[in-house]
């Protein structure tokens, strides 16, 4: 069975690279959500195309085999999120929870947080 999540038709989506051009990361605006003929995945529609292929797969490297399994990840820009640490073992272990924030060397990224 699907997952539930909670994106809506209209919501701004990103999809990152999956190759050595950090500047093949890409925007679509979700026009359908729903789920496949075997209930197992949703499918997302958005308004254009993608320019850029953006790969999925799995790799198995070495006698074990180790594996390796890459895909793009994919952003809900039209969410803000709560960022916490678990509170049941966060204040005994020392160890709440970090953010970082990465440029392309230029010193332009933004980061915007607000303690509600």
């Amino acid at each position: 069975m699907v997952e539930e999540v909670n994106w809506n038709v209209g919501d701004k989506i990103m999809v990152t690279s999956t190759g050595y051009n950090q500047f093949e990361a890409e925007f679509g605006l979700i026009t359908a959500i729903e789920s496949d003929v075997t209930g197992t995945k949703s499918i997302i529609t958005i308004d254009t195309p993608f320019e850029f292929k953006h790969y999925a797969g799995t790799q198995n490297y070495g006698t074990k085999p180790d594996v390796l399994t890459m895909r793009a990840e994919v952003c809900n820009m039209s969410r803000n999120i709560i960022f916490r640490g678990d509170p049941e073992t966060s204040a005994a272990n020392q160890f709440g929870a970090h953010i970082m924030l990465h440029s392309p060397g230029n010193e332009s990224v933004i980061g915007r947080i607000e303690n509600l």
